[in-house]
């Protein structure tokens, strides 16, 4: 930019002319400028529509699949006994259950001990969950059969770890099979007493003497041999046992301290991975007692605490021994409940056991969670009640209507008629896309499905669009719940067909929004592509007119300066002009 001398010489307003000569030259920037604006405020009110129009797909969504009207609802006859819920899987039906016991988790507490008191040096091992492991030498049992049969049967267990309910299961199946092949056709239960650590075999509800021993403790085999014979006619425990050697899950070794108190056990163990929770409770001013529960349910999850103690002795009731729970063997800590499975009956089938009280393997897309017992479940029962959850599927139709209702008010504000007394139009009005648009959902809103008996028309189900100025969908539900009670797989296919040629209303409706949305080729990303190029190339004109206006101004300061330049030249040569006249007449005055 050249130096602004401005009007000096001229006395003309030099920096005001070249401003409004400037101003006029960007009038055609600022026709383009608010051809910007209007394309911004454009791709706004596009965005807009966009998300308004995936709203109603995604509404949709809840309305194209078989599986969307697989909604369904659980009904306890009381809630304090059990609670359920249904998933899609899950299908109509009733079930009388009633609850003998709750599932419940393995607790034991110590004696009183004081407030600082150690409670002795050495290492906790704790075991959760009894497995029992059987190999070749406890895998065999031969017996003779109740019923007349003569002569012995034998069975072979596989090989491996079990859990007590896998073990029961193992040995039902295996005595049950066998006595199949022996022509006896024998039906065997066999149980598992938890105080008593004995397995006890029924056949045919006649409780058969015999009993399946620990390796240690109280009970405890007789002798080493691997086979157990019994017969109808003797109690065979203890004749020549069946050995089952009483292994545990994995064990979790504690170190205790010497200065270590019951909080620093306490805290030690919650640290573990024993799955175990342990607390302390103050008993009274200065005495506390520590608390272990296992973490889960079930009659499997049984605590066993056995210690190294320092003081030589793992079993008396000093020291660390104090908290040893060995059960049937040491039992320093006290038992405050035990380790129990659920159990109760479904439609009559007794003895149904679970290790939680949440189950979730008994009816097919039903959870059942068991709250109390009844008091008297031989004669007791509530009812479990699965129904179809209409009211859910109405919730779906409702909130459709709502999103395309929602699409109406966007068409009605940005589409708006010029209004002569506001002077105001909506920004879509008369835009082709947006009637593309608009003239699509309509069809589709009122398109049929054909091949089905009681509708062909989203009008039958009780959607309509009312014929107000400003039309909306409008929900009738008793219309609606009156053809899901009484032609439900109708209105269920009227949304979700498959069929080439005849789809349902919901699936074909997302077909022509999926066109609509399409990234690539849709009408919206299309007309968006468009008017960004567009605003693109204004940037790019605006640009070369910004160039060309400031080498105008730069022009005209030239010109105005050279202009003043020429001017003060002129003034120069009449002043001297002036100055050499007046000498003259000075001079002629003195002739």
């Amino acid at each position: 930019m050249p130096i602004q001398v401005g009007g000096a010489i001229s006395g003309l307003e030099t920096e005001k002319i070249i401003e409004q000569l400037i101003e006029y030259e960007r009038r055609p920037i600022e026709i383009l400028e608010s051809r910007q604006e209007d394309f911004t405020v454009q791709l706004t009110a596009y965005g807009l529509m966009e998300s308004k129009i995936k709203a109603l797909d995604t509404a949709l969504e809840g309305l194209d699949d078989e599986l969307d009207f697989s909604v369904f609802s659980a009904a306890s006859g009381d809630e304090d006994i059990f609670t359920a819920t249904a998933s899609i899987s899950a299908e109509p039906g009733g079930y009388n259950i009633s609850v003998t016991q709750l599932a419940e988790s393995h607790k034991l507490k110590s004696g009183t001990f004081g407030g600082d008191e150690e409670v002795g040096e050495g290492t906790l091992h704790i075991e959760l969950g009894n497995t029992i492991t059987i190999d070749d030498t406890n895998n065999k049992i031969d017996f003779a059969e109740i019923g007349g049969m003569s002569g012995s049967a034998a069975i072979t267990l596989t090989e491996g770890t079990y859990t007590i309910k896998e073990l029961q299961s193992a040995l039902e199946s295996a005595l049950e099979t066998e006595s199949v092949n022996i022509g006896n056709s024998v039906d065997y239960t066999v149980s598992y007493d938890a105080a008593t650590q004995k397995f006890s075999i029924a056949d045919d509800g006649s409780l058969t003497e015999l009993q399946l021993l620990w390796s240690s403790g109280t009970n405890a085999a007789t002798s080493a041999a691997s086979i157990l014979g019994f017969d109808n006619s003797a109690d065979d425990t203890g004749a020549t046992s069946y050995i089952a050697d009483n292994e545990t899950a994995t064990v979790v070794d504690i170190a205790v301290m010497a200065a270590d108190t019951l909080e620093d056990v306490a805290d030690a163990i919650n640290d573990s991975d024993a799955g175990i929770t342990a607390s302390v409770i103050r008993t009274s001013e200065d005495t506390y007692t520590l608390s272990l529960s296992a973490r889960n349910t079930g009659a499997d999850n049984v605590m066993n605490i056995t210690v190294t103690d320092t003081d030589g002795n793992n079993t008396d009731t000093n020291g660390l021994s104090r908290l040893v729970f060995d059960a049937g063997v040491t039992e320093n800590l006290t038992q405050t409940q035990a380790a129990q499975d659920a159990i109760f009956s479904l439609d009559g089938v007794d003895g149904i056991e679970r290790s939680s009280n949440t189950v979730t393997d008994l009816i097919t897309g039903v959870t059942l969670t068991l709250n109390q017992a009844h008091e008297n479940p031989a004669t007791e029962s509530d009812k479990l009640t699965i129904t179809r959850d209409t009211s859910a599927i109405s919730e779906k139709m409702s909130t459709f209507v709502d999103a395309y209702n929602d699409l109406l008010d966007f068409f009605g504000e940005y589409q708006k008629k010029y209004d002569e007394e506001e002077d105001t139009a909506g920004v879509l009005v008369g835009d082709n896309t947006t009637n593309m648009i608009r003239n699509t959902l309509r069809r589709q809103l009122f398109g049929t499905v054909s091949g089905l008996t009681s509708l062909n028309r989203l009008a039958d189900i009780g959607i309509a669009l009312n014929q107000e100025e400003n039309p909306r969908l409008e929900l009738d539900g008793s219309t609606l719940s009156t053809m899901l009670s009484n032609n439900f797989e109708d209105v269920r296919d009227f949304f979700t067909k498959t069929t080439e040629g005849a789809e349902g209303f919901a699936v074909r409706f997302m077909d022509s929004i999926d066109g609509m949305l399409d990234s690539y080729n849709g009408i919206l990303s299309t007309r968006k592509s468009g008017i960004t190029t567009t605003m693109g190339r204004i940037d790019t004109k605006i640009d070369s007119l910004e160039d060309k206006i400031e080498i105008t101004e730069a022009t005209l300061w030239t010109r105005f300066n050279s202009m003043e330049l020429l001017l003060a030249n002129y003034q120069t040569t009449a002043d001297y002009l002036t100055q050499q006249l007046a000498s003259l007449q000075k001079l002629s005055n003195k002739i």
